[in-house]
């Protein structure tokens, strides 16, 4: 089960403003306390893959986003679109953004250690409502699981806040 799989915390729940965006395949997650961006890669349920990246975009960026080429589709704008644009595997696991600005919330954080490695449980706040995603060892992820996703166990599961 997932306590088996997520082990014991290392350290308290951490409460950090956060952002969150939904895109086609999957959902960017900063965290601002270290400044990160994290990529589930394959769907709002389960991913095969799972990135951590530092979030490099400035306040005197240009912003991008504007709308992508199919209606109802966004390019994502500031942190994310930064990241989005730069990073081909990115912009390739995720597809386009499915509205036009992130939601900003606290984010909840805290990390776990199993016999597998470290693992890392982030709670959302959604359109859709508070969800918690559980990002299993592995979590900065393999080029091996975009290219060849059958050969990775999925890396983050998406769970209901019970505490909402």
């Amino acid at each position: 089960g997932v306590q088996v799989r997520l082990g014991l915390p290392t350290a308290s729940a951490a409460s950090v403003p956060g952002a969150t965006q939904a895109f086609e395949r999957g959902r960017m997650i900063w965290r601002s306390d270290t400044s990160r961006i994290y990529v589930l890669c394959g769907g709002e349920q389960a991913g095969p893959a799972v990135y951590d990246f530092p979030d490099t975009w400035d306040a005197g960026q240009d912003p991008g986003g504007g709308p992508a080429p199919a209606p109802g589709l966004f390019l994502p704008q500031r942190g994310f679109g930064n990241l989005w644009r730069d990073t081909p595997a990115v912009r390739d696991c995720l597809g386009y953004a499915l509205t036009a600005e992130e939601t900003g919330y606290f984010l909840q954080a805290q990390p776990f250690r199993s016999r597998l490695g470290d693992n890392l449980m982030l709670s959302a706040t959604t359109p859709d409502g508070h969800f918690i995603y559980v990002v299993y060892h592995n979590y900065l992820g393999g080029s091996s699981c975009i290219s060849r996703p059958d050969v990775c166990a999925p890396n983050y599961d998406r769970y209901a806040d019970p505490s909402r």
